[in-house]
Formats: C-alpha cells, sequence, structure tokens
C-alpha cells in the first residue's frame, strides 16, 4: 500500500520546504498558500489512500474466515489509489 502514495511523496517533501521557507520568511504566507492549493488534490488523494488502508486494515482484524481474506487480498490487488 505505501506504493500507493510514494509517487506523490514529492509533495510532502515541496510542502515541508515551503514551511520552511515560510518561517523563515522566504516566501509570503499567500505563496504559500498558492502552493498548498496547487497540491490540494494530491494531498486529497493521499488522504483517501490512508483512509482505504486504515478501512482494509479493520477489516483483515475483523475477518471471520479465509475466503473474506481472499476477498480483501483481491481488493487490495486491484486498488489503484482513491
Amino acid at each position: 500500500m505505501a506504493s500507493l502514495l510514494s509517487g506523490s511523496d514529492y509533495v510532502i517533501l515541496k510542502l515541508s520546504d515551503l514551511e520552511i521557507q515560510l518561517k523563515t520568511q522566504q516566501i509570503t504566507q499567500d505563496e504559500y498558500d498558492e502552493q498548498l492549493t496547487k497540491y490540494q488534490p494530491i494531498l486529497h488523494q493521499r488522504k483517501q489512500i490512508r483512509d482505504w488502508e486504515a478501512e482494509v486494515k479493520k477489516r483483515i482484524k475483523e475477518a471471520t474466515d479465509l475466503e473474506t481474506l481472499r476477498l480483501l487480498e483481491q481488493e487490495i490487488e486491484n486498488y489503484t489509489g482513491g
């Protein structure tokens, strides 16, 4: 599941860098907000993936038979993210 997030890890790094720039007054709040807005769709997709992962983990813990686990395995294999 981590591989679903790895393609957008650069956004987290970019936003972290922008936060540092904001705190050191290298950019303005407006510039930061503009970049945050730009990356909002990717952040939303990452949240959907994390929420889905949490739900799958819960369903795995609650599974009572092998068939349920097999179905979950197929769901995981077919999930494309968000």
